[in-house]
C-alpha cells in the first residue's frame, strides 16, 4: 500500500504531464461582444490618410473616373473627399479598417476603450457591451 504523500506526489506528476500534453485544449477564455463602436477619428486624420492613397484608390472611394481626377487639383479633390466622408461616416471606418463590432477577451468595462485604442490606434467615443 502506498503512503498518502507518495500518492499525492504521483498525482502531481501525472497532473503536470496531463497539463503539459493536453491541458491547453481545455482552457477556454470568456469572450465578450463589443458593438456599436464609435471611433474618434478627426476629419484632418481622414483627409491626411486619404491624400496618400493612389489615384486608383481615390477614384474608387470618390466614385470619380481616374481621368477626371487627373484633371483636378489637389485642393478640389480634398474638398470632394471631405464632403464624401461627411455624408458617409461608415466609409471612414472602412478606410481605416475600424470594426463596428468585435469579440474580445473578457475584461473590465474601463479597460475596453484603452484596449481598443491600443489595438487600432484611435480613441473611442462610445461602445456597447453585449
Amino acid at each position: 500500500m502506498h503512503s498518502m504523500s507518495a500518492i499525492s506526489h504521483r498525482l502531481k506528476i501525472n497532473l503536470k504531464y496531463f497539463h503539459r500534453k493536453v491541458g491547453i485544449f481545455f482552457i477556454k477564455e470568456d469572450k465578450m461582444l463589443i458593438s456599436n463602436i464609435d471611433w474618434d477619428v478627426t476629419m484632418d486624420e481622414v483627409l491626411d490618410y486619404f491624400f496618400h492613397f493612389s489615384l486608383e484608390r481615390k477614384s474608387e472611394i470618390l466614385n470619380i473616373p481616374i481621368e477626371k481626377l487627373k484633371e483636378m487639383d489637389d485642393d478640389l479633390i480634398i474638398d470632394i473627399a471631405e464632403e464624401t466622408f461627411r455624408h458617409n461616416p461608415g466609409l471612414i471606418d472602412e478606410i481605416f479598417e475600424l470594426p463596428k463590432e468585435l469579440e474580445i477577451n473578457n475584461m473590465e468595462e474601463d479597460e475596453i476603450a484603452e484596449y481598443l485604442s491600443n489595438e487600432y490606434g484611435f480613441c473611442i467615443n462610445s461602445f456597447c457591451i453585449n
